[in-house]
């Protein structure tokens, strides 16, 4: 350009020059942005899917106003120890004519484990399991609940309900009956909400009742 060029027209170039700049630098950040978002959702959909438990049990059919009271609002303590135990999604059902209740959880402690074999997989399984066993809020909240229920056959007679069993060694006996998985559809979750409680659950409690740690139900069974 000619030094003679006059102000007007170097600031219309130099203008210019920085507009392509800054165009480039954002259709770059665009592209890795888009790049990244492609790969973490690539892996994602590649993620095994977490382990799915599921077990029943009956409820004592004069217990359905303390159990509710107990689980319209589950324990602050209880909550945080099955996260902490990778433990999503926990979920019970209740069929009223059996009396009987169905849980399900999902327990994504091996879902980015891809290249452990099964046995290394289902011993952090446990190791979760045996740590939700062990927490004091937890083992003094199965005392509130254990007596609302009643085993199926598969629990020993003899075998006393886990909050009652000794916190050093692992737990014995399933105390709600094992089901087993028959049937899944595919699609599974490879994503969990970080919300703690579900703000659309309906509580069941007729009288609008809920307990806490601190203010747990005043009558015993």
């Amino acid at each position: 350009m000619s030094s003679s060029s006059p102000p007007s027209t170097l600031l219309l170039v130099a203008g210019t020059a920085i507009t392509a700049s800054l165009a480039t630098l954002a259709l770059q950040r665009l592209y890795q942005e888009r790049t990244s978002s492609s790969s973490s959702s690539t892996n994602k959909k590649n993620r095994r899917a977490p382990k799915r438990c599921a077990g029943a049990i009956k409820l004592q059919k004069d217990q359905f106003d303390r159990y509710t009271q107990l689980h319209d609002h589950v324990w602050e303590e209880v909550l945080d120890r099955m996260y902490d135990s990778n433990i999503r999604n926990f979920t019970i059902y209740y069929h009223e004519e059996t009396s009987t209740m169905f849980h399900h959880f999902d327990w994504i402690g091996g879902m980015d484990l891809e290249h452990e074999d099964a046995a290394e997989i289902e011993r952090r399984f446990q190791d979760d399991m045996n740590a939700v066993a062990a927490d004091e809020a937890t083992r003094e909240w199965w005392g509130y609940c254990e007596p609302c229920q009643e085993p199926f056959r598969q629990w020993p007679a003899d075998l006393k309900p886990h909050s009652q069993q000794p916190k050093s060694v692992p737990p014995k006996g399933d105390w709600w009956a094992p089901l087993v998985c028959l049937n899944h559809c595919g699609y599974w979750p490879v994503e969990y909400s970080d919300q703690k409680r579900d703000p659309h659950f309906v509580p069941q409690n007729p009288e609008k009742e809920t307990s806490s740690r601190s203010n747990p139900p005043e009558d015993s069974i």
